[in-house]
């Protein structure tokens, strides 16, 4: 199985989201997103995009990074 480096949507890697965040000075994934840059759609790649923003990481292995489970009361 291929790494996860890519929004699929967009069809845009994580390193050129990288860059592009960085020069127009992007550091969340909602600003990313009013760009339409990324993660417009079925916004699977949101939690990888958060990492690589926090991280510079742009590749990751399927799984690595998961969603927050939601807590019932």
């Amino acid at each position: 199985m291929g790494k996860v480096n890519r929004c699929i949507c967009s069809n845009i890697t994580f390193q050129e989201i990288q860059t592009i965040a960085k020069d127009e000075g992007l550091t969340s994934v909602e600003q990313l997103q009013a760009h339409g840059i990324c993660s417009c759609n079925c916004m699977l790649c949101a939690p990888f995009i958060t990492r690589m923003l926090e991280t510079s990481k742009t590749e990751f292995e399927p799984g690595e990074i998961q969603k927050p489970r939601s807590r019932h009361a």
